[in-house]
């Protein structure tokens, strides 16, 4: 389950994680440094951190300048999200972003198993055009 800031008003974490089964995968998008802290010392499994550049399904951007704080310091998985494409991959992984989450690029692409293949060569350090 993934729970944005909003759905954590509503339903904290605690009494999400006493309703789901406790071998279920929780996590929580956050959008500042305070945020990721806070999903940190909470409960979830793993925080998602962005949107790093612009996207059509958020009216802001957090841009990349935390990226490397945030991967060399957390304790659970993190997953970058937001506006991620193949020409902007690369500002996420050479700050030491491993996990992205990328939807419209690939799901508007021409060939989509040829963006995923570009995205898999990015993301393992090859340069894949």
């Amino acid at each position: 389950m993934h729970l944005g800031q909003e759905d954590l008003k509503k339903w904290p974490l605690h009494k999400v994680r006493s309703i789901l089964e406790k071998n279920k995968i929780i996590g929580i998008s956050t959008h500042s440094l305070r945020q990721f802290t806070e999903a940190e010392a909470s409960d979830c499994d793993y925080i998602a951190f962005g949107p790093i550049f612009g996207t059509k399904t958020k009216d802001y951007s957090i841009g990349t300048c935390d990226i490397e704080k945030i991967a060399a310091s957390s304790k659970k998985p993190v997953v970058f999200i937001g506006g991620i494409d193949l020409e902007n991959v690369g500002a996420v992984t050479r700050r030491g972003g491993k996990n992205i989450a990328v939807i419209r690029s690939i799901m508007h692409a021409d060939d989509v198993e040829e963006t995923v293949k570009a995205f898999k060569a990015k993301l393992n350090g090859n340069s894949r055009s």
